[in-house]
């Protein structure tokens, strides 16, 4: 009986050599040489008949001899879904108003966190493009600058114990909130010249906002769930912030910079852009501000300080 040889060629209709993965297991593996016959799927519901015409070190190309027209064998559906746990226990911090709440926040601050992410070190080096900036630190080690944020996120995670024993996760997330507010308001007055100043206090408060916030709410989700379900709602809390927050993040900010500094009329000086860029980091600020004020208002905690 012939041996039937099947490879997988994502264009076989319109291509005339195989994927390099499929070559070098025809050539090396199967041993195949001009003149051998085999099959091709595109994974599209084509069949293709072949053999192989030419071959160079690696590469095997291939003449078509047949397409094979195939019919749809099964007429049904396939639908995949996740099925609740059957422990109604592990699902219980989905009813818990405070829990949901709390990861609802984490998105939003998670939308924070991937507006500076993508944008502060494109804003900082923007300035290059203004004659009176282009020989300044900031911009021509912008990188060194940011790298500041880095050194106040692990300063800040010395806090944290204090902060919550003292204060409680409400009081140390208002704090992150209100640091995202400022980091944004610095960048906005600031330049890398003779307002370098503000830039350096944006990475400083960086890292109350980045510890308060994922740190912080780490350790309350650990505190707050049983042992049982304390994995998913750490993996929830992360979904939340660098999963939904992260994405929602980088396609609003986007959309804001796009409108006031990369879409801007090509006769738009360096000037314009740089109060384009103000805008944006006030349009930031204002955002922050509207979920602080919501988290004040609607998160309900009661923190105890001498509590462990």
């Amino acid at each position: 009986m012939k041996e039937v040889r099947y490879f997988y060629v994502p264009d076989a209709l319109h291509s005339s050599e195989l994927p390099e993965d499929e070559a070098r297991h025809a050539l090396r593996v199967l041993r195949l040489g001009i003149g051998d016959e085999l099959y091709l799927m595109d994974g599209d519901g084509s069949f293709v008949r072949a053999e192989i015409s030419a071959q160079t070190g690696h590469r095997c190309h291939y003449s078509i001899l047949e397409v094979l027209p195939q019919e749809r064998s099964w007429k049904g559906h396939l639908h995949i879904a996740m099925a609740p746990t059957k422990m109604n226990e592990r699902v219980e911090w989905f009813r818990n108003y405070r829990m949901a709440l709390f990861f609802i926040f984490s998105m939003f601050l998670g939308v924070c966190l991937q507006i500076t992410n993508g944008y502060a070190n494109p804003f900082i080096t923007s300035f290059g493009n203004i004659p009176e900036f282009q020989d300044t630190f900031g911009v021509q080690h912008a990188n060194i600058l940011i790298s500041l944020s880095q050194i106040s996120e692990t300063l800040g995670i010395l806090l944290i114990p204090f902060f919550l024993k003292k204060f409680g996760i409400k009081r140390v997330m208002l704090m992150a909130m209100l640091a995202w507010v400022l980091r944004y308001l610095f960048f906005a007055v600031g330049n890398p010249g003779g307002g370098v100043i503000w830039f350096v206090l944006s990475m400083i408060v960086y890292g109350v906002a980045f510890d308060f916030f994922n740190i912080s709410g780490s350790l309350f989700v650990d505190k707050e769930t049983d042992m049982d379900i304390r994995n998913s709602a750490q993996g929830l809390f992360m979904m939340m912030t660098n999963g939904f927050g992260a994405t929602i993040g980088t396609l609003l900010a986007q959309m804001v910079v796009n409108h006031y500094v990369y879409n801007l009329s090509p006769d738009a000086g360096p000037t314009a852009v740089w109060e384009g860029w103000n805008i944006c980091w006030y349009i930031f600020a204002a955002y922050s501000m509207v979920v602080a004020l919501a988290f004040a208002l609607l998160f309900r905690y009661k923190h105890v300080p001498t509590a462990d």
